[in-house]
C-alpha cells in the first residue's frame, strides 16, 4: 500500500476523534441544576446571609439566578438578601422577575416596608393590592407601609392604601397555592417543594423529608416535626440533621432529658461536629444550666479562634446571667476574650456586662474596638449609654445616630440622641430655643434663617425649606433665605437637588452663590461618577454630566466672574479631574498643560499624578516620570506618586531605577493601618498593593517562576483575595498556559462578574487559545459593561488587528562551495491571508505563492501558486490547501493540523502531495515528493521546549524517505535585556539505495548543539529592535562516507514597528556535510509580516 492511502486513513481516523471529542464537549459544555440542587444552594446561601456574610450569600444567589431564570422562590430569597443588605432600591428592581400572586406572605410584607423606605408608591400600591386580598396576615404590613407614607407627606399614596384596607376580600378567598406559601416562617425563603410536602414521610427522598420537617418546625408545629425528624433518622441514620432536629423539637416541647439523651448519643457518635456542641450549648441555656452552658460554650470557644455563629451565645448569655453572678459572668467572659481577641461576639458580651454594672470606661475601651455599623442592637444601645454617661457627648450622639439608621423601630436610640444631642453645648441649646420661637409671631427673617439653617444641619430639610420660602414669600428682595437653603443643602451631600431646585425656580440669586452652587454640584457629581455604588454604564453616564458641569462652570465664570482666578482655577482642576474619570488621556495631558500654562499656580497633587497616568498611556512615560517627582519633592511618601514613578521607570527601561522606587513603594506602607487611638488595626490595602507590584515585578524581569511563588505565598496568607488570583491567572497566561489561566478565572467571575481585570483576562485568554468567538462575545460585553476604560480601547485595538489581512513574506539567498561543485540557491515564499470570515471567526482563506531556484551550471526552478483555508480553535488549527505549478499541470494538495492537546502538549501532522521539500534538481528531472509528516511537542513552561517529528516520503522515482528528528531548548539566563538560550537536536535520514539527481544518502545521522543569544538594542512598549546571534556546531556521519564536522554561525536583526508591522533581516556562514565532502556555505534571508 503506498503512503498516500496510508495518509487517507489516517486522516479520516484524525477527522472522527476529532468529532467525536468535539460532541463531547458540548455536552458537558453546560452546567446543570436539579430542584434538589436549587433548594440544597438556595437554603445554603440563605444560612450564609443570616450568619452575616451577605456578600457571598448575594453572588451564590445571582450565580444559581443564571441557571434558573424562571425559579420563583430563588428570586424572591434574592430579593430578600437585598434588603437585608439595606440595597432595597435592587430589591425592588427584582419583582419583574416575580409573580405575586404565588409569593409567600412574608415576602410581600418585606417588599412593602422596602418600598416604603424607599418612597416607591407604584410598587407599594401594587403590593398591597395583592396583600389586601390575602388579609388578615398582611392588614398589618399594609397598615404600617400607610402610616409611613403619611408621615412622609404622601398623602395620596396613604389614601390610597386606606382604600384597599378598606376593600380587602377575607382570607379565605385565596388560592390554596398563596396558603401554602404563606405558611412558611418570616426568616427562611420559600421552598419549591411545598407541593410534596403533602406525601406520606415514607415516600419523601431525603431531601424533601429534611425540607418538610425543617418547614413543620420552623412554624412551629414541633410534635409533627418531632414524627417527621424521627422518621428521617431511621431511614437515613447517616444524616444526623435528623437526629438534631429531633433533639430541638424535644427541647422546645420542653422534654429536656429526652434531648439531653438524644444530644449526648450524637456528641459520642460526631464528637466533632460543631452543629452538635452548638445544639448542646442551646439545650443548657434553653434550660437555664447557665453553668453548664458556659462550660460547654468555652469548649467550643477553645477549639475554634474565630467562630462568628456559636460564639454569639456569649452574648445571649451574658444578658440572661442572674445579677449575684454578674462578676463571675464579666470575669469569665474577659478570660476568654484574651484567648481569642478578635472575637466580636465575646467583646460585645463584654461590653454589656460592664454597662450594666455602670463601668463606663471600661465599657468605652471596648466599645472602640467595635465597629458601630456591625454592633448587635444591644451592643451598640449599651456603647451610646456608656458614652453619654461619661459625658462623650458626641461620640454617644454617633452611636445613637447609628443606631437610628439600623434600627429604626428600636426608640430607644432616638430618646437618647437628643439627651446626647441636649448636653453638647449650646448648639442644641439654641436648636431648643429656635424650635420654641418657632411658635411665636415675632420671628424677625434672620432668626428665621438661622432656625431654617439649624434644621438644615439636622437633616430636617423638608423643615428648613419651610421656613426658608417663608422669608422669601414675605419678602421676595431677600434671596439670602434661599441662597442659604441652596448652600445648606449641597454642603449636606444634595448638591444635585440644590442644583436642580435652582434650575426650577424663577428666584435670583447672587453670582458669587451661583458660582458656589455649580462648583460643589460638579465636585459632588465627580465623587459620584467614582463611586462603586453604580454600575460601570451608570459611573460613565455620570462622568458624561460631571465634564458637562465643568465645562458650563469654566463658561460661566469666564463671563460672570472673570476677576475670580481662584475658582476658575479650581473649575478647570474640577474639568479635569472629570476627564481623567472618562480616561481621555489626550485631553487630561492637553487640560493640564493649558492650566499649567494659564496660571500662574501649581495644580493639586491628585490632578499632577492624574496627568502623569495619561502621560503614561500615552507613552509618554519621560513627562510622567517628572510629574511625579514634582509631587515627591512636596510629599516623599505620597504613594500614588511613587507607584507612578515606578511605572514611568519601567516603561523607560530604567530597571535598576524601578527596582530601587519599588523598594520604596513597598518598605513605606505599614502591613497594619491603625485608629487615632492606636487601639484598632486593620489590614493596610496599599501594602496588599504594593506586595502584588513587587511580585509582578518579578514577572516584568523575566523572572516568572519567582513571580509565581510570591503569588502562591500570598494567597497562602489571603485565600479569598481575587485580586491575587487575577494577577496570578495573568502570570499562568505569561508562562504559555492559558487554559490553565482561565480555569484560574472562572471561579473569580463566578464571584465577582464584574471584576474588570478578570474579564479582560478572559479576553486575553480567548485569543491566546484561538477561541475567537469567546473573544467577539468578551469584547462587546467589555464594551458594553465597561466603555469608558482605557484598557477597553486596547482590547477594541487588538481585536480589530486580529480582523486585518496580513501578509507574510520570507526571502534568502544561499551560496553553497564544495570542493567538486558550488551552486547558488534563492528561495521566496510570500502569504496572504484574508481577514477572518465574517460569520465564521475561527476561518480564513489565504494565497500562498513559492519560488525555489537553484543554479548547479544550470538553472533549474519550483514555482507554485496555492490557495487555501484555514481554520483556528482552541484545540488547535488546520490548513488545507490546493496548488498548481506554473511550469506544468502538476497540482498538489496539502493538509497540515495541529491539535492542542493541554497548555503543554501539541501533537502535529500533515500531508503534501506535492512537498514543500521537494529538491529543485529531483523537480528539474520530473520527480516529485509527497510526505507524511506528524510531531509531538512538549513545552513544560515559557523556559523549556521540546519536539519529536517524523516525516515520510515517497519520491516519483519510487526512492522511500525516512526522517526522525529530536531537538530541544533551554532559556537558561533571562533578563529584560538578555536572553542566552541553549539547543540540541539529533537526526537521521534513510534513503533507498538508487542513484538520483538529487542528494540522496542511504543514511545520515546529525547530532548538533547550538548557543543563541537575543538582546535589546532599543525598546519602548510594543516596539523593539534587537539583535539575534547563534553559533551551531555538528557532527554528520553518512553510510559508506567518512563522518565529519559542521559549523554554522547566524547573526540577525529584529524589528518591530508597530503593531502591525514588523521585519527582519540577517546573514549566515558556516560548513554542511554532503556525501563525505564539506561544503562552505553563506547565506542572506531576511522577511516581513504587514497586517493592514
Amino acid at each position: 500500500m503506498s503512503i498516500r492511502n496510508y495518509a487517507k486513513k489516517i486522516g479520516l481516523v484524525l477527522i472522527n476523534i476529532a468529532l467525536l471529542y468535539w460532541l463531547f464537549t458540548q455536552l458537558l459544555a453546560s452546567p446543570t441544576y436539579t430542584e434538589d440542587d436549587l433548594h440544597r444552594e438556595r437554603q445554603h446561601a440563605v444560612e450564609l446571609a443570616r450568619g452575616g456574610e451577605i456578600q457571598d450569600a448575594l453572588i451564590r444567589l445571582h450565580s444559581l439566578s443564571e441557571f434558573a431564570e424562571d425559579h420563583q422562590p430563588l428570586w424572591q430569597d434574592y430579593a430578600i438578601v437585598l434588603t437585608w443588605d439595606g440595597q432595597d432600591t435592587e430589591a425592588l428592581a427584582q419583582l419583574e422577575h416575580i409573580d405575586l400572586a404565588t409569593a409567600p406572605d412574608y415576602f410581600i410584607d418585606d417588599m412593602l416596608a422596602a418600598s416604603a423606605r424607599m418612597g416607591a408608591s407604584a410598587t407599594a400600591l401594587e403590593l398591597a393590592r395583592e396583600g389586601a386580598r390575602r388579609q388578615p396576615p398582611l392588614k398589618a404590613a399594609i397598615q404600617r407601609t400607610q402610616q409611613q407614607f403619611e408621615q412622609a407627606g404622601d398623602a395620596q399614596t396613604a389614601r390610597q392604601l386606606d382604600q384597599y384596607l378598606a376593600a380587602s376580600t377575607p382570607h379565605n378567598a385565596q388560592t390554596e397555592s398563596t396558603k401554602t406559601h404563606a405558611s412558611h416562617s418570616t426568616d427562611e425563603p420559600t421552598s419549591a417543594q411545598t407541593d410534596r410536602s403533602a406525601k406520606q414521610p415514607m415516600r419523601l427522598t431525603q431531601s424533601e423529608l429534611e425540607h418538610s420537617a425543617w418547614q413543620a418546625r420552623s412554624q412551629g408545629h414541633y410534635a409533627k416535626a418531632l414524627k417527621l425528624y424521627k422518621e428521617g433518622a431511621k431511614r437515613f441514620p447517616e444524616n444526623r440533621q435528623f437526629a438534631l432536629g429531633a433533639a430541638l423539637c424535644l427541647i422546645e416541647m420542653r422534654r429536656p432529658l429526652e434531648a439531653q439523651s438524644q444530644l449526648d448519643a450524637l456528641q459520642k457518635r460526631f464528637p466533632k461536629a460543631r452543629d452538635v456542641k452548638a445544639a448542646r450549648v442551646y439545650a443548657a441555656r434553653h434550660n437555664q444550666q447557665w453553668s453548664k452552658a458556659l462550660a460547654l460554650q468555652s469548649e467550643l470557644l477553645n477549639k475554634s479562634p474565630n467562630p462568628q455563629s456559636d460564639s454569639m451565645n456569649w452574648l445571649v448569655l451574658a444578658e440572661q446571667r442572674h445579677a449575684d453572678n454578674a462578676a463571675a459572668m464579666r470575669q469569665e467572659i474577659a478570660n476568654q476574650l484574651r484567648q481569642n481577641p478578635n472575637n466580636r461576639w465575646l467583646r460585645e458580651a463584654l461590653l454589656v456586662r460592664l454597662t450594666w454594672a455602670q463601668k463606663h470606661q471600661q465599657a468605652n475601651h471596648h466599645a472602640r474596638r467595635l465597629n458601630p455599623r456591625t454592633m448587635s442592637e444591644r451592643a451598640l444601645e449599651a456603647a451610646a449609654f456608656s458614652a453619654r454617661s461619661s459625658e462623650q457627648n458626641q461620640r454617644a450622639a454617633t452611636l445613637y445616630s447609628v443606631g437610628r439608621q439600623r434600627f429604626p423601630n428600636n426608640h430607644t436610640f432616638t430618646r437618647g440622641l437628643a439627651l446626647a444631642q441636649a448636653a453638647d453645648g449650646q448648639k442644641y441649646e439654641a436648636i431648643h430655643t429656635l424650635r420654641e420661637m418657632e411658635t411665636t409671631s415675632t420671628m424677625t427673617p434672620d432668626q428665621r434663617i438661622a432656625l431654617a439653617d439649624t434644621y438644615a444641619d439636622q437633616g430636617a430639610y423638608l423643615k428648613a425649606q419651610e421656613h426658608y420660602h417663608t422669608v422669601y414669600k414675605n419678602d421676595p428682595s431677600n434671596t439670602a433665605a434661599y441662597e442659604s437653603w441652596l448652600i445648606n443643602l449641597s454642603k449636606a451631600g444634595l448638591a444635585e437637588v440644590a442644583y436642580r431646585d435652582f434650575q426650577q425656580s424663577d428666584i435670583d440669586i447672587s453670582e458669587t452663590a451661583r458660582a458656589e452652587l455649580m462648583a460643589r454640584h460638579t465636585a459632588h457629581t465627580i465623587r459620584r461618577s467614582r463611586s462603586e455604588d453604580y454600575s460601570p454604564k451608570q459611573r460613565l453616564a455620570i462622568a458624561k454630566t460631571a465634564l458637562q458641569l465643568s465645562e458650563e462652570t469654566i463658561a460661566y465664570l469666564r463671563t460672570a466672574l472673570p476677576s475670580e482666578e481662584a475658582r476658575w482655577f479650581h473649575a478647570e482642576g474640577d474639568r479635569l479631574r472629570a476627564l481623567a474619570n472618562l480616561e481621555r488621556e489626550a485631553d487630561v495631558t492637553r487640560a493640564y498643560e493649558q492650566m499649567r500654562a494659564q496660571f500662574d499656580k501649581t495644580p493639586a497633587n491628585d490632578i499632577q499624578l492624574m496627568a502623569a497616568s495619561a502621560y503614561l498611556r500615552q507613552q509618554q512615560p519621560e513627562r510622567a516620570e517628572a510629574l511625579a517627582h514634582e509631587v515627591l519633592a512636596k510629599n516623599s511618601g505620597d504613594y500614588q506618586a511613587l507607584e507612578t514613578l515606578y511605572f514611568a521607570e519601567l516603561a523607560q527601561e530604567k530597571h535598576s531605577a524601578a527596582s530601587n522606587t519599588l523598594k520604596q513603594l513597598v518598605d513605606g506602607q505599614a502591613i497594619w493601618r491603625w485608629s487615632e487611638d492606636g487601639r484598632i488595626h486593620r489590614p493596610n490595602p496599599r501594602r496588599l498593593t504594593a506586595e502584588r507590584t513587587r511580585a509582578m515585578h518579578q514577572a516584568y524581569m523575566n523572572n516568572l517562576a519567582e513571580a509565581e511563588r510570591q503569588f502562591d505565598a500570598m494567597l497562602a496568607r489571603a485565600p479569598s483575595n481575587t485580586d491575587i488570583k487575577t494577577d496570578r491567572a495573568t502570570l499562568y497566561r505569561w508562562r504559555g498556559w492559558p487554559r490553565r489561566s482561565q480555569r484560574a478565572i472562572d471561579p473569580i467571575l463566578v464571584n465577582e462578574p464584574m471584576l474588570y481585570s478578570a474579564r479582560q483576562g478572559r479576553f486575553y485568554n480567548a485569543m491566546a487559545t484561538q477561541d475567537y468567538q469567546q473573544a467577539e462575545h468578551e469584547v462587546a460585553a467589555l464594551n458594553r459593561d465597561f466603555p469608558e476604560k482605557a484598557d477597553t480601547k486596547t482590547v477594541n485595538a487588538i481585536w480589530r488587528i486580529h480582523q486585518l489581512d496580513s501578509l507574510n513574506i520570507e526571502a534568502g539567498w544561499s551560496r553553497g562551495t564544495g570542493s567538486s561543485f558550488e551552486s547558488d540557491d534563492w528561495q521566496l515564499e510570500a502569504t496572504y491571508f484574508t481577514s477572518p470570515w465574517q460569520h465564521h471567526k475561527h476561518y480564513r482563506s489565504f494565497v500562498r505563492g513559492r519560488l525555489a531556484l537553484s543554479d548547479f551550471g544550470s538553472s533549474d526552478s519550483i514555482e507554485r501558486l496555492g490557495a487555501g483555508i484555514e481554520y483556528r480553535g482552541y484545540w488547535g488549527s488546520w490548513q488545507a490547501e490546493l496548488s498548481q505549478s506554473l511550469s506544468s499541470n502538476d497540482v498538489g494538495f496539502s493538509l497540515s493540523g495541529l491539535l492542542q492537546i493541554t497548555d503543554q502538549w501539541q501533537a502535529t501532522g500533515g500531508y503534501q502531495s506535492y512537498s514543500d521539500q521537494t529538491p529543485v534538481r529531483a523537480a528539474a528531472a520530473d520527480i516529485s515528493l509527497a510526505t507524511l509528516d506528524l510531531g509531538l511537542n512538549y513545552t513544560p513552561n515559557e523556559r523549556h521546549g521540546y519536539r519529536m517529528n517524523t516525516s515520510l516520503g515517497d519520491f516519483s522515482d519510487d526512492n522511500q524517505r525516512l526522517q526522525l528528528g529530536l531537538s530541544g531548548y533551554q532559556h537558561f539566563y533571562q533578563d529584560p535585556i538578555h536572553q542566552w538560550t541553549l539547543h540540541e537536536y539529533a537526526s537521521q535520514q534513510s534513503n533507498d539505495p538508487l542513484a538520483a539527481p538529487y542528494y540522496n544518502p542511504e543514511q545520515a545521522t546529525t547530532v548538533g548543539l547550538g548557543l543563541e543569544y537575543i538582546g535589546v538594542i532599543h525598546q519602548r512598549y510594543y516596539r523593539h529592535f534587537k539583535q539575534r546571534l547563534r553559533l551551531d556546531l555538528s557532527r554528520t556521519a553518512e553510510k559508506n562516507f567518512s563522518a565529519g564536522a559542521g559549523w554554522n554561525f547566524t547573526y540577525e536583526h529584529l524589528w518591530q514597528r508597530s503593531r502591525t508591522f514588523n521585519w527582519h533581516y540577517g546573514i549566515g556562514i558556516g560548513s554542511a556535510r554532503y556525501d563525505g565532502d564539506s561544503e562552505d556555505v553563506l547565506r542572506l534571508f531576511g522577511g516581513l509580516t504587514w497586517r493592514f
